[in-house]
């Protein structure tokens, strides 16, 4: 991508998000996880450029932060602008330096999944964790930064939920594969009721055809 193709693009995701503010949304969240392009700036496994968009973090990260940049000079003061970023992009180490780093161009929160790839962060979850090792890491970046941080992946139950928010591990936590097995899981949970339970099928029946989950049957 030459170095106009990437400010014009800037530019598309800078002119996005004021679309944005003036349809009525109270704020963005740019994905820079699961392989999409700003992963592909981020990691070291693709982006071999040498020029200030290649190299070092804070080159690698130059993409997302002249975004940011132009987003904040051209919204209201109000208008939220969080990231989906990966806890395992080149290592979590680096993650909570990017996560540092996200915090101080402006960003309002962190929603942690995973980078690039699937690479599993190189620390041994606790034992008496309840949930996968995408959640943990998402967890101990939060210990790094003072914005709030959203966890996510196959969190399932309102007992795993309860816990990361009551054992103060994250700010928030987000909902995906729960609620497409049980359409009422919010309303369940408010009224004490039991949650129709995601089972876990592998590979996941609404990658393909929502109808085919057993619990839309």
């Amino acid at each position: 991508m030459a170095k106009d193709e990437i400010h014009a693009l800037e530019e598309d995701f800078i002119n996005s998000a004021i679309r944005a503010e003036k349809a009525g949304f109270d704020g963005i969240e740019i994905h820079g996880a699961h392989s999409y392009l700003m992963t592909q700036f981020f990691s070291k496994k693709v982006n071999n450029r040498t020029d200030q968009y290649g190299g070092s973090l804070d080159n690698r990260l130059r993409f997302v932060r002249e975004i940011v940049e132009g987003i904040k000079q051209r919204v209201n003061d109000d208008f939220i602008v969080g990231i989906r970023m990966g806890c395992n992009e080149n290592g979590l180490e680096e993650s909570i330096e990017m996560a540092k780093k996200f915090e101080y161009m402006g960003m309002d929160y962190l929603h942690v999944s995973t980078g690039f790839d699937n690479t599993q962060i190189a620390v041994k979850v606790p034992e008496d964790f309840p949930c996968n090792w995408i959640v943990y890491g998402g967890t101990k970046i939060k210990e790094h930064v003072n914005i709030p941080v959203i966890v996510v992946n196959l969190i399932k139950t309102p007992e795993e939920a309860c816990y990361l928010i009551d054992h103060n591990l994250a700010d928030f936590v987000a909902i995906g594969r729960a609620q497409l097995a049980d359409h009422n899981f919010t309303s369940h949970i408010k009224k004490g009721e039991a949650v129709v339970k995601c089972l876990g099928c592998k590979p996941c029946r609404w990658f393909s055809i929502g109808d085919t989950c057993p619990h839309s049957l």
